[in-house]
């Protein structure tokens, strides 16, 4: 300003014209600042600067801005029983689009790579769902986040899901005469384990607790049989339902 410098101290700034919403200057400090959420792209802003003098001196010019897109996937953790759900409700919840939390509005989620059998992605809500029968274990899964400008910026993440196991004995209940013989022919008929029918292939039984005498549990097929001879009466027998895996999950009915 009229050959030196130009501070707060001889000149003014303002803004000229009509600047974009979401992008301003600060006339004390000379900064432009943009907004979070302002749309990425170049503008063109001008600004008026002038003397401190009567009458004073103006001058206009124009300055570029560019706004660059980003997007942020934020990692997340999710559980779910073997039987099946939602594990992770909605993989946008934390995350942010060009400064703004992403929806479907402003964003598209996809796959990424290989996804274990069972586990898959809504890409309409964002659900990350689990098929019943999926083996239990901690999966890692990573999922693309895009904006929608063309063209558009990406950005990869992974997220855990932890299938837990869960097995589920049914009580049952059967008769058989004092002459002996099967009274319930397979206890694991109404088991499931990790989401599944329960059989020997995914499951152990055994006798839990004291049985009583002339009453006993067939544990490759399931059957609880009764001597010849057992005094009349009405007995509870307990078994013990377990998956096959390391560590087991055990469950008695």
């Amino acid at each position: 300003t009229n050959g030196v410098a130009s501070t707060t101290a001889n000149s003014t700034i303002a803004q000229s014209g009509t600047w974009p919403t979401g992008i301003s200057l600060n006339t004390t400090t000379g900064a432009i600042s943009v907004a979070a959420g302002t749309a990425p792209g170049v503008y063109a802003v001008a600004y008026e600067l002038c003397d401190k003098l009567t009458p004073k001196t103006c001058a206009t010019v124009t300055d570029n801005v560019t706004v660059t897109s980003v997007v942020t996937p934020i990692t997340e953790s999710g559980s779910i029983a073997a039987t099946g759900g939602i594990a992770i409700t909605n993989v946008l919840s934390n995350d942010t689009t060009n400064g703004v939390a992403s929806t479907t509005a402003n964003s598209t989620i996809a796959q990424s790579g290989t996804w274990p059998t069972g586990i898959s992605l809504n890409t309409t809500t964002g659900a990350i769902s689990v098929a019943a029968g999926t083996a239990p274990g901690v999966y890692a899964v990573a999922y693309e986040l895009c904006d929608k400008l063309t063209p558009k910026t990406c950005a990869t993440v992974t997220d855990n899901v932890t299938v837990t196991s869960v097995v589920t004995p049914i009580t049952e209940s059967g008769s058989i005469a004092a002459t002996g013989g099967i009274a319930i022919t397979n206890v694991l008929s109404n088991d499931t384990t990790n989401g599944v029918a329960s059989t020997t292939a995914n499951s152990t039984i055994a006798q839990s607790g004291t049985w009583p005498t002339g009453i006993s549990l067939n544990t490759t097929t399931g059957a609880i049989s009764v001597a010849a001879g057992t005094a009349p009466g009405v007995y509870a027998v307990a078994y013990e339902l377990c998956d096959k895996l390391t560590p087991k999950t055990c469950a008695t009915v």
